[in-house]
């Protein structure tokens, strides 16, 4: 979310400083295309970048028509399509197979009630849908949109339309404030998650020190799960310190609507969490839903090496197409 976040905040802050910037974004991408759709980058009038739309000597073309078009006197939206080939229309330089098609569009004063629309998103977040078309930018209430599906793009003639869910942003809830949770909300944190730290201890040092959070919510595991927002782009990490505490904490979130639930913890916790939950009248089908032994197994051994096995963990469950 921030990483989005301070994309936008430079956006604006380059219209009040040089009066227009140029946004990038990804639209449409097949095969093994560098740039996925959802893809952003921000061009300056300087020929600064903020953001990536797969980075190479095709990022490179994208930022000097971005400057072309900032000369135009009154510059239309383009649709760019990147084919990641040698020799054939549309050449981005690259090799790599696959293509890309990559909207420009030329941000100015006048755009600036749609970037406070956006701004604002941030500070409620509530769901919108970001439009980018041939006919402008502007973000729409979420209506026809079906669920799981984030982003479309549909192109008629000179005419196009690209629409994407600009709503609840990636959450990592981490239930357990320690030495685990400092270095799983690092990771987090550094590929781009919005983090919330879940623990009832307000005095424990490693929650006091955990700059690497958006939010630090000090509560009993037992009503933990009022806090969580639930949607496709929740995602709950438990590692707490004891039995109990992943039990109360993996209760209140079973039944919620989230993308990813893992819970850290021996196979003999496990074996003794599960047996309580089946008790509490939770199905084989629910239980399954937890993720453990969270992680990838790369024989994790420092605190660290656990964070970035549930970090790798996540994002494999984030990219994977639903």
């Amino acid at each position: 979310m921030m990483a989005s976040l301070e994309l936008w905040q430079y956006i604006k802050k380059q219209i009040s400083i040089h009066g227009k910037v140029v946004l990038g974004k990804v639209v449409d991408s097949k095969g093994s295309s560098p740039g996925r759709i959802g893809f952003t980058m921000a061009v300056s009038p300087e020929g600064k970048i903020y953001g990536t739309i797969g980075g190479g000597v095709m990022e490179f073309n994208m930022m000097n028509q971005a400057l072309s078009l900032m000369k135009e006197d009154n510059p239309k939206p383009l649709l760019i399509v990147q084919n990641h080939k040698k020799n054939v229309l549309n050449s981005s330089g690259l090799t790599c197979s696959g293509s890309q098609t990559i909207s420009l569009t030329v941000l100015d004063k006048s755009s600036a009630k749609f970037i406070k629309a956006v701004l604002d998103y941030y500070k409620y977040q509530e769901n919108k849908l970001l439009v980018l078309s041939s006919d402008g930018s502007y973000l729409e209430d979420v209506s026809d949109m079906k669920d799981g599906q984030w982003n479309d793009f549909a192109k008629e003639g000179k005419r196009w339309k690209y629409r994407e869910i600009f709503g609840q942003p990636n959450t990592a809830y981490i239930f357990g404030g320690g030495h685990v949770g400092l270095a799983i909300s690092k990771i987090m944190n550094a590929i781009g998650f919005y983090v919330v730290v879940i623990d009832p201890r307000k005095d424990a040092p490693t929650v006091l020190n955990n700059v690497y959070a958006d939010e630090l919510i000090i509560v009993d595991y037992a009503e933990s799960s009022e806090y969580i927002r639930e949607g496709n782009n929740s995602y709950a990490i438990v590692a707490t310190s004891d039995r109990t505490n992943d039990y109360l904490a993996v209760k209140g979130l079973l039944r919620k609507n989230l993308r990813y639930l893992g819970m850290m913890g021996s196979s003999a916790k496990i074996s003794s969490v599960f047996k309580s939950l089946k008790e509490d009248g939770f199905t084989p089908a629910e239980i399954a839903k937890i993720k453990t032994p969270i992680g990838i197994e790369i024989n994790s051994e420092t605190t660290e090496e656990i964070g970035v096995s549930i970090a790798a963990e996540i994002i494999s469950v984030k990219n994977k197409k639903q």
